[in-house]
């Protein structure tokens, strides 16, 4: 006892890594935002009819994307969030090249009425890996 006592600072760290390492394994990111796997992003697109956004620059989305898929930039984000007809039960998921979406948007979606906001784990390259289809324009 008097060794946790002495080291209470140290206990207190492996409590908070402890805790981060939960809330990541239920699948929030640190940014608050739930990840979805490619697998999971599949079921939603085939079920629920999810809208997937790309987030990656035009060059990026022409070259290669998830079909469907429609490419957001800072400009036009307002104009791809109307077209989303229920956008508190539709699910939306963000795509960028490696899986970390911008906070920024996220935020800005939640904002707008967004509901079931999703990320996708490992962005375009974590779909490559998995060998799913990716589209060209």
């Amino acid at each position: 006892m008097e060794f946790i006592v002495d080291n209470w600072l140290l206990f207190a760290g492996v409590a908070v890594v402890v805790a981060l390492l939960l809330a990541i394994a239920g699948g929030a990111s640190l940014g608050g935002l739930a990840q979805a796997t490619p697998a999971q992003v599949v079921q939603m697109i085939n079920q629920e009819n999810a809208v997937v956004l790309d987030l990656r620059s035009e060059e990026k989305f022409a070259a290669e994307h998830l079909a469907g898929s429609k490419n957001v930039t800072a400009e036009n984000y307002e104009a791809a969030v109307r077209k989303i007809k229920k956008p508190e039960q539709q699910p939306v998921v963000l795509v960028s090249e490696r899986g970390v979406a911008t906070a920024a948007l996220a935020k800005q979606l939640k904002q707008s009425g967004i509901q079931r906001l999703f990320e996708l784990k490992g962005g375009v390259s974590g779909w490559r890996d998995e060998q799913l289809p990716l589209e060209k324009s």
